[in-house]
């Protein structure tokens, strides 16, 4: 690849880390009104309310011409949302530098967005999103269909084992705790992944979700929090994504 090319990827992966933040924050806000989503209302200042034009929503540029201040309260920029555009942008060089660039790559990097989304959301709110399970379901499915390294059939086994094995899991669990052990969103997210991956990783991505969940509650000032598990069967999946 070309310079240039380069500089293209990272642009659209910080227009995608841009709308990764939005999103997140927006879910936060949403916790606390209905009246939120990711499409309404327009782009705003948190402190001032204040709509956004377009020219304040460019991708990293827009940071540095306004040096993290609000144009209309002068209030402080978060520098999370410099620090999500240019790691996704870090991270969509490094996919479309490791994946040539097809229909094929394109479904897949979007399929890692997704599970991107669902890591945050799992981490910050112990929340993973069923709109975004099924959408990675269906994507893992048209995935199956044009590549050859998974077939239909295999998908559709790691769609149906993927849930019903935490499912059961879970009834496991509570028939002696009397008390779930694995949210509802855990099960369709796994669904989702061994439709992109196939049943035959199903044991990999439950064995590094484990140990990723295990080491995020280690190191979490929260001990009383309950294991991401989610987030970390997603970035056992982002990794054997890369490696297979």
């Amino acid at each position: 690849m070309f310079f240039i090319d380069y500089l293209i990827f990272f642009f659209i992966g910080a227009i995608f880390g841009s709308f990764i933040h939005s999103f997140v924050s927006r879910q936060s806000l949403k916790l606390d009104s209905s009246e939120i989503s990711i499409i309404s209302p327009r782009s705003f200042c948190p402190h001032c309310k204040k709509t956004l034009t377009p020219p304040m929503l460019i991708p990293i540029f827009s940071y540095i011409f306004l040096k993290g201040k609000c144009w209309y309260c002068k209030s402080p920029i978060k520098t999370s949302y410099l620090f999500y555009e240019i790691l996704i942008g870090i991270f969509t060089v490094g996919f479309f530098t490791t994946f040539d660039v097809s229909w094929v790559s394109i479904l897949k990097y979007i399929v890692c967005i997704l599970i991107i989304m669902q890591i945050l959301l799992d981490y910050k709110f112990l929340l993973l999103s069923t709109n975004i399970s099924i959408s990675i379901i269906l994507l893992g499915l048209v995935l199956a269909f044009l590549d050859n390294k998974i077939s239909v059939i295999d998908s559709f086994i790691g769609l149906c084992l993927g849930y019903s094995s935490l499912w059961l899991i879970n009834i496991i669990f509570k028939s002696i705790k009397s008390k779930d052990g694995i949210g509802d969103g855990d099960f369709i997210f796994l669904a989702a992944l061994c439709t992109v991956l196939g049943y035959k990783l199903l044991g990999p991505i439950v064995l590094g979700g484990s140990v990723v969940s295990l080491l995020i509650y280690l190191i979490s000032a929260k001990k009383n929090k309950l294991l991401p598990f989610g987030t970390g069967i997603g970035f056992a999946t982002l990794f054997l994504i890369f490696l297979i």
